[in-house]
């Protein structure tokens, strides 16, 4: 009777999970440490407080300046008990258009804020796997560079 040897991998998957594989894991760090976002109706990533209301202000004032027709919006009408408030022109307003990008597919107002923390928990553990493997002299190790991420990301 002679043994039939069965691949426990199929032919080109190793060299790609070789490949990938360190991707794929530092995106599953960051998504396992947003998973405790995603575990209740608010907001965690603020600490169930702190700037959440904010948060959805500045959503809901960003929406209001784009449907007014300013683009880019940088009065946020609504502020500053009505008289309004330049908000947009000073602060980092990128996660609130890929909010506002999501509210407009149908998320809820928290549902868009949460994948948009979800999507920035996820580039900075790919982008600190992606920086420590070319750090000088010679770049960390692989091992190593998973390591970092993984750190980070918790």
């Amino acid at each position: 009777m002679s043994l039939v040897k069965l691949p426990i991998l199929a032919p080109g998957l190793k060299s790609r999970i070789a490949r990938h594989g360190p991707l794929l894991f530092t995106l599953f760090c960051g998504a396992l440490a947003a998973a405790p976002l995603f575990s209740n109706t608010g907001f965690l990533m603020t600490r169930g407080g702190g700037d959440s209301p904010f948060l959805l202000l500045r959503l809901h004032q960003l929406l209001a300046a784009l449907s007014a027709g300013e683009f880019p919006a940088r009065w946020m009408p609504d502020a500053a008990y009505g008289y309004g408030f330049p908000f947009f022109s000073y602060y980092a307003a990128l996660p609130y258009y890929l909010a506002a990008l999501l509210r407009a597919y149908g998320f809820s107002y928290v549902t868009a804020l949460k994948l948009t923390q979800l999507g920035a928990l996820l580039a900075a553990a790919a982008g600190l796997y992606a920086w420590a493997r070319v750090l000088p002299p010679e770049g960390w190790s692989r091992p190593r560079a998973l390591l970092a991420a993984a750190a980070y990301s918790f």
